[in-house]
């Protein structure tokens, strides 16, 4: 039974690549740090906080790569490159990809109703911001900068956490990491030109 649980975790923790959530954290942290030093004069927000912050990231990145996931799995089992992913080979259902997403969402909206007023209101937004990405490549050739957009909402999800508000310069650097993003899966992508 243990064995069974811990290839079940392994097999979501590849679907999402865990790896990137941790990396993807630093734009949450900068702005949850810069936030905490005008609010409190220190560089730390509370471990409240701080908890609901890194599950509401969690969460958000879970929902928004299982749903990709669950979006391109007709596309994934013809390219090689993808093939073998966890959503494509069989090792998780289509059931248990949907379980995934719903749960992840619904975690992520309450996560959000603790944190603050504006957090709750900007939820469902956000969510459908980043469902919106996994659509964009499929007409448009601006994914990148929508993936960008998307990334761009961490900065701002940290400030709303520790502020309640939206202040200017978390979205200048909102727009840093989107033009950022959007650089590095321009040259990710190209892995896959050839498929494409």
């Amino acid at each position: 039974m243990l064995k069974l649980l811990v290839k079940k975790i392994k097999n979501f923790s590849e679907l999402v690549s865990f790896e990137h959530t941790i990396f993807s954290s630093s734009f949450i942290l900068i702005t949850m740090v810069v936030g905490s030093m005008q609010v409190y004069s220190i560089p730390w927000c509370g471990w409240e906080t701080f908890v609901l912050c890194i599950l509401a990231l969690i969460s958000a990145r879970n929902f928004a790569m299982g749903f990709n996931r669950f979006r391109d799995r007709d596309i994934d089992k013809d390219n090689p490159r993808t093939s073998s992913r966890p959503s494509v080979d069989g090792r998780i259902s289509l059931m248990g990809l949907v379980c995934f997403n719903v749960f992840n969402a619904l975690l992520f909206v309450f996560i959000s109703y603790f944190v603050n007023p504006l957090a709750f209101a900007l939820s469902v937004p956000f969510l459908l911001i980043l469902a919106f990405y996994s659509y964009t490549k499929r007409f448009s050739a601006i994914a990148h900068w929508v993936l960008g957009v998307c990334l761009g909402l961490a900065p701002i999800a940290g400030v709303i956490a520790v502020m309640g508000e939206i202040p200017l310069w978390s979205v200048f650097l909102s727009i840093g990491v989107l033009f950022w993003v959007a650089g590095f899966d321009l040259l990710y992508s190209i892995q896959d030109i050839e498929f494409d």
